[in-house]
């Protein structure tokens, strides 16, 4: 069931995200907007290639888990018949879904500001009639 949930979310996330990039088409914004859902798309893309592939957390001494919010890897220390302790990792695909979700949560960010830019400027060309 948890696979499934993921998908349907990543794939509502992305959605979204278009909707939010053709509402912004649709009122023919100006570069100054494209340039700055460009820069948010870098900036989302590489925190989530940081918070998803690179970020270590230590919940339990004896756990590592690498991934934020959806664990990559997580590492577990156990000790084997001969008394030595190893690392044994637990690798998954979620750091990449990590990627996605910074990606599209960055989109969300210029159309938010886009949404109260026009909001305002609507207020005020209605209090100056």
């Amino acid at each position: 069931m948890g696979p499934i949930v993921i998908i349907v979310v990543i794939a509502l996330l992305g959605w979204l995200a278009l909707v939010a990039a053709g509402s912004l088409k649709r009122q023919c914004v100006g570069w100054l907007w494209w340039a700055a859902l460009v820069g948010c798309l870098v900036v989302g893309f590489s925190l989530g290639v940081w918070f998803g592939l690179f970020f270590e957390y230590r919940p339990e001494p004896k756990l590592r888990v690498v991934g934020f919010p959806l664990p990559s890897v997580c590492f577990v220390q156990e000790t084997d018949a001969n008394g030595v302790e190893r690392w044994i990792d637990y690798p998954s695909l979620l750091g990449l879904v990590d990627v996605l979700l910074f990606s599209f949560a960055s989109v969300y960010i210029v159309w938010l500001v886009n949404s109260l830019w026009r909001l305002a400027s609507d207020r005020r060309r209605a209090e100056q009639t």
